[in-house]
């Protein structure tokens, strides 16, 4: 199927293709009415063939027609973003979700979030829940929408600016619920927040709030950083050093690129727009202590067939294409944090192409004992558990620098993680009572989902959905979340004309 994307200036669907330039890959849109235009998609060419080639050419095959408002999109979200409000605490002039930008307030009543989760709590499996806006603490009745989806089995995480959590009774009632956090912070410039949230205070608040929730959560929590060259790009080595720091409640980092959404010329923060993924990847390797960072497409699923047997947990972004969000991952050696490649014997991208041979030839060995009486009994006395423990010793001997992650007595450790495994032990718990290191930190660049950068042939993948209720049918809908940028307004305003403002949604104290 052809690809589409949208064109830079009529914004109407369009034939797309890549075209690749100087080292370069740009999203070309051909418009009927406008000619041509294009759009920079990658600033790092090989880098982007080399996310598709990990995994697979299946992996990028195919688009879809565009038809987002009618579609029932082939792929069940396992993570669902929900617009609770369009109000914010503050004005942020790169912002397109707040009522300033889109000239009506949304603030639908509990009712509305209750159907939608009953909805949610019917799906197999039942997907995570983002509490999303404008600014959700600002609602009163937050911590009444997180029950909500709570008491139905729905986990939920609220993105935040983190400014309201400066009250520390707003903070702990939000905690209490158990809700997790996804928490704003740019860095530690104030010229940095007056830039991209037009609010040099803002830092203040948000150190206030991290203290709060560093007293009061239940779990830990993500930062999420806007990320723009020559702005606070030099604030990443601070930022990470401040995450170590920090590892007993902050265990993630995303990144999102400075995308322009606005007008040229009419935003300060201008001058540090980015515009490609791979910017943002540079700028952090160049930030760890030897460089030596590769990112991954997040979308990866490595060891679908040993995952099973590990109980290892599927990522959020599990099946996205190649080319949306990218990971890697950071360990402590007791210090600072340091690519896991310190630890490995072979390049990550090596280490991880092993692992996917592995795993499909562990398949194909389960699926051949399947056809024989005598395999079949194999099985049910547990040899797949074993055959599947051999696999991953295997690959761990081969690729994994035993002495430095385990220690020296390595020999001791692998016995404990061997005997845990056998008894059912979670993989995880596991790992953090034998390794020798200390705690990983997740790191995920995230694309900016505006117009330009919009393509059916990601789309079609995209495994996390904005929920809703079509304010024609009345039914609960999803729509994938790079889709969302497009019809947004038109949607919300409708669904507002079907509540009214909920009194109980008012200014939180």
């Amino acid at each position: 199927m052809p690809n589409y994307s949208v064109c830079n200036a009529c914004k109407e669907k369009v034939p797309a293709h890549h075209e690749k330039r100087q080292g370069k890959v740009w999203l070309v849109k051909e418009c009927g009415r406008c000619g041509r235009t294009e759009t920079l998609v990658s600033s790092n060419a090989a880098r982007w063939r080399a996310k598709r080639a990990i995994m697979g050419a299946a992996a990028t095959g195919g688009g879809c027609d565009f038809r987002c408002r009618l579609c029932d999109h082939p792929v069940a979200p396992q993570t669902i973003f929900l617009d609770i409000t369009n109000r914010c605490d503050l004005d942020c002039p790169i912002c397109i979700a707040n009522v300033p930008h889109m000239g009506f307030r949304f603030e639908p009543p509990l009712a509305y979030f209750e159907k939608i989760f009953n909805d949610l709590a019917r799906r197999q499996p039942v997907p995570s829940v983002k509490l999303f806006g404008g600014e959700p603490v600002v609602r009163r009745d937050l911590p009444d929408i997180v029950r909500l989806a709570h008491a139905r089995g729905i986990p939920v995480a609220v993105v935040t600016n983190g400014i309201g959590l400066a009250n520390e009774e707003r903070c702990r009632r939000l905690l209490e619920t158990g809700a997790r956090l996804i928490f704003a912070f740019d860095g530690f410039d104030p010229d940095t927040y007056r830039l991209l949230r037009d609010s040099a205070r803002a830092l203040d608040l948000k150190l206030k709030a991290l203290e709060n929730v560093r007293k009061y959560r239940k779990a830990k929590i993500t930062l999420m950083c806007v990320l723009a060259k020559g702005i606070n790009d030099r604030e990443v080595p601070k930022l990470l050093r401040f995450c170590h720091e920090r590892q007993d409640f902050i265990n993630a980092l995303q990144f999102i690129p400075l995308t322009m959404t606005w007008e040229p010329g009419t935003v300060e923060a201008e001058r540090g727009a980015i515009t490609a993924m791979e910017d943002v990847e540079d700028i952090i390797a160049a930030s760890v202590p030897g460089g030596e960072l590769e990112f991954l497409p997040a979308g990866l699923v490595p060891c679908p067939t040993l995952g099973r047997y590990f109980n290892l947990s599927r990522s959020t972004f599990a099946g996205a294409h190649p080319n949306c969000e990218s990971m890697t991952f950071l360990i402590s050696n007791g210090k600072e944090y340091v690519p896991v490649r310190r630890y490995l014997k072979t390049s990550l991208y090596q280490a991880v192409a092993a692992l996917i041979a592995a795993d499909r030839r562990l398949a194909r060995r389960l699926a051949r004992l399947e056809h024989h009486a005598l395999g079949r009994l194999a099985l049910a006395a547990g040899a797949d558990r074993l055959l599947a423990l051999a696999t991953a010793a295997r690959w761990f001997f081969t690729h994994v620098r035993l002495h430095d992650i385990l220690g020296p007595d390595a020999g001791a450790r692998l016995g404990r993680i061997a005997s845990g495994l056998l008894r059912g032990t979670q993989l995880k718990t596991l790992l953090k009572q034998n390794l020798a290191v200390g705690n990983l930190l997740f790191i995920v660049v995230l694309p900016f989902e505006e117009p330009r950068t919009l393509e059916s042939e990601r789309l079609v993948r995209c495994p996390a959905a904005f929920a809703y209720e079509d304010p024609d049918t009345r039914q609960v809908r999803t729509m994938p979340v790079c889709a969302w940028c497009l019809h947004k307004d038109d949607i919300l305003r409708r669904i507002q004309a079907l509540y009214p403002v909920a009194a109980a949604a008012a200014d939180a104290p």
